[in-house]
Protein backbone atom coordinates (compact mmCIF):
# COMPACT_ATOMS: atom_id res chain seq x y z
CA UNK A 1 0.00 0.00 0.00
CA UNK A 2 2.54 2.56 1.23
CA UNK A 3 4.59 2.00 -2.27
CA UNK A 4 1.42 2.54 -4.36
CA UNK A 5 0.90 5.21 -2.66
CA UNK A 6 4.58 6.89 -3.06
CA UNK A 7 4.22 5.97 -6.94
CA UNK A 8 0.78 8.02 -7.13
CA UNK A 9 2.41 10.70 -5.10
CA UNK A 10 5.40 10.59 -7.59
CA UNK A 11 3.35 10.44 -10.67
CA UNK A 12 1.13 13.52 -9.26
CA UNK A 13 4.45 15.65 -8.66
CA UNK A 14 5.95 14.65 -12.66
CA UNK A 15 2.63 15.57 -13.73
CA UNK A 16 2.82 19.25 -11.94
CA UNK A 17 6.48 19.91 -12.63
CA UNK A 18 6.21 19.39 -16.47
CA UNK A 19 3.02 21.53 -16.09
CA UNK A 20 0.24 18.54 -16.52
CA UNK A 21 -2.91 19.29 -15.43
CA UNK A 22 -6.19 17.35 -15.69
CA UNK A 23 -8.08 20.78 -16.53
CA UNK A 24 -7.86 22.06 -20.17
CA UNK A 25 -5.18 24.14 -20.35
CA UNK A 26 -6.31 27.82 -20.14
CA UNK A 27 -7.05 29.97 -23.25
CA UNK A 28 -4.56 32.06 -24.22
CA UNK A 29 -4.55 35.55 -25.21
CA UNK A 30 -1.97 37.46 -27.89
CA UNK A 31 -0.76 40.57 -26.60
CA UNK A 32 -1.24 43.65 -28.76
CA UNK A 33 1.24 44.77 -31.06
CA UNK A 34 1.99 48.54 -32.34
CA UNK A 35 2.19 49.09 -36.28
CA UNK A 36 3.08 52.26 -37.43
CA UNK A 37 2.43 53.79 -34.31
CA UNK A 38 -0.97 52.57 -34.24
CA UNK A 39 -1.90 49.68 -31.65
CA UNK A 40 -4.02 46.59 -32.82
CA UNK A 41 -6.12 45.32 -30.53
CA UNK A 42 -10.06 44.37 -30.55
CA UNK A 43 -11.99 48.00 -30.25
CA UNK A 44 -9.49 49.85 -31.24
CA UNK A 45 -9.73 53.60 -32.63
CA UNK A 46 -8.15 53.69 -35.97
CA UNK A 47 -9.39 56.47 -37.72
CA UNK A 48 -7.40 58.05 -40.67
CA UNK A 49 -4.95 55.32 -40.19
CA UNK A 50 -2.20 54.69 -42.82
CA UNK A 51 -1.42 50.71 -42.66
CA UNK A 52 -0.42 50.90 -46.82
CA UNK A 53 1.22 47.44 -48.18
CA UNK A 54 1.14 46.27 -43.70
CA UNK A 55 1.18 42.97 -43.23
CA UNK A 56 -1.72 42.81 -40.54
CA UNK A 57 -2.64 38.91 -40.95
CA UNK A 58 -4.21 37.45 -38.40
CA UNK A 59 -4.64 40.32 -36.48
CA UNK A 60 -7.54 40.70 -34.28
CA UNK A 61 -9.45 44.01 -34.93
CA UNK A 62 -12.97 42.98 -34.06
CA UNK A 63 -14.75 46.14 -33.35
CA UNK A 64 -12.39 48.36 -34.37
CA UNK A 65 -12.85 51.81 -35.92
CA UNK A 66 -11.38 51.80 -38.97
CA UNK A 67 -13.14 54.76 -40.82
CA UNK A 68 -11.30 56.43 -43.46
CA UNK A 69 -7.91 53.87 -42.77
CA UNK A 70 -5.50 53.28 -45.42
CA UNK A 71 -5.38 49.71 -46.13
CA UNK A 72 -4.17 50.00 -49.96
CA UNK A 73 -2.63 46.43 -50.44
CA UNK A 74 -2.89 45.82 -46.79
CA UNK A 75 -2.42 41.85 -45.90
CA UNK A 76 -5.44 41.38 -43.78
CA UNK A 77 -5.95 37.22 -44.54
CA UNK A 78 -7.00 35.34 -41.53
CA UNK A 79 -7.76 39.07 -40.02
CA UNK A 80 -10.77 39.29 -37.14
CA UNK A 81 -12.45 42.58 -38.81
CA UNK A 82 -16.19 41.43 -37.29
CA UNK A 83 -17.77 44.51 -36.37
CA UNK A 84 -15.54 46.37 -37.44
CA UNK A 85 -15.81 50.07 -38.81
CA UNK A 86 -14.21 50.05 -42.42
CA UNK A 87 -16.75 53.03 -43.55
CA UNK A 88 -14.83 55.32 -46.38
CA UNK A 89 -11.51 52.94 -45.76
CA UNK A 90 -9.58 52.49 -48.82
CA UNK A 91 -9.12 48.68 -49.33
CA UNK A 92 -7.87 49.10 -52.53
CA UNK A 93 -5.42 45.51 -53.30
CA UNK A 94 -6.20 44.78 -49.70
CA UNK A 95 -6.02 40.80 -48.94
CA UNK A 96 -8.77 40.17 -47.49
CA UNK A 97 -8.61 35.90 -47.73
CA UNK A 98 -10.25 34.54 -44.66
CA UNK A 99 -10.35 37.44 -43.02
CA UNK A 100 -14.01 37.17 -40.89
CA UNK A 101 -15.98 40.14 -42.08
CA UNK A 102 -19.36 39.13 -40.08
CA UNK A 103 -21.28 42.53 -39.09
CA UNK A 104 -18.29 44.69 -40.56
CA UNK A 105 -19.41 48.07 -42.15
CA UNK A 106 -17.67 48.01 -45.28
CA UNK A 107 -16.60 51.24 -46.79
CA UNK A 108 -19.02 51.93 -48.95
CA UNK A 109 -21.28 51.73 -46.11
CA UNK A 110 -23.24 48.27 -46.31
CA UNK A 111 -23.12 45.64 -43.61
CA UNK A 112 -21.16 42.51 -44.67
CA UNK A 113 -23.39 39.79 -43.66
Amino acid sequence: MRTRLLLTVSAMLMLVSCGGSSKSAPETTVAPRVVNGYTIAPGANLRNANFTRMDLSGANLSGANLTGAYLVFTNLSGANLSNANLSFADVTGANLVGANLTNTIMPDGTIHP
